[in-house]
């Protein structure tokens, strides 16, 4: 799957992730016993070496821009090293795109509590993608799953308990809603007609 994003300033990217310099990202691989990497921000120097990246990767993310600058989920390490060397790969970066979802104009939360509170909004986007912008491949995977009311760019708290049947961890029943108050159950959701 090949996507290109325009949502994103690359000079911002490029400051966030501070990618390691070809020899440090060269190092690295060389320290690797293993035949490929995952997760990889690379910055190119041809787009050349996108056609090569296809033949070795599910997704590739090429972020819209004059710097030639990707997101590879798999990488056969050899090939990475020789594109090291020869100035195809100019710097790179281990990089879990699941955890870094604001470049893609995504709006990330999390709850870092160990019981079941609400999520905090991470990160302001100043370009957010819209949902009729996304591939099919993406909407396909994300369009069963709706919160009612929300719109991102205002909400700051997302309690999914409040939205929809869900499960957490460990033994609890109790709940926190997004404006603090605690609840001793779950609510109850009607069930879903089978088709």
């Amino acid at each position: 799957m090949d996507l290109e994003w325009n949502s994103l300033n690359i000079d911002e990217l490029l400051e966030k992730i501070s990618f390691h310099e070809k020899y440090a990202l060269l190092k690295h691989s060389y320290e690797r016993d293993w035949s490929m990497m995952n997760d990889l921000i690379l910055q190119l120097s041809t787009e050349r070496a996108i056609e090569e990246l296809r033949s070795q990767s599910k997704i590739i993310i090429r972020f819209a821009d004059e710097k030639i600058l990707v997101y590879v989920d798999l990488c056969n390490l050899e090939w990475l090293k020789t594109a090291i060397e020869v100035g195809t790969v100019i710097a790179g970066k281990e990089m879990y795109l699941d955890e870094n979802l604001s470049w893609l104009g995504w709006y990330e939360y999390d709850c870092g509590e160990q019981y079941p509170a609400p999520y905090q909004r991470i990160y302001s986007i100043d370009k957010p993608i819209l949902f009729a912008d996304l591939p099919p491949e993406i909407t396909e995977h994300i369009r069963s799953i709706r919160l009612k009311n929300i719109r991102f760019a205002e909400t700051k708290k997302i309690q999914p308990i409040e939205q929809m049947p869900c499960y957490t961890w460990g033994a609890h029943e109790g709940w926190i809603d997004i404006n603090g108050v605690e609840h001793d159950r779950f609510p109850e959701y009607p069930q879903p007609e089978h088709r």
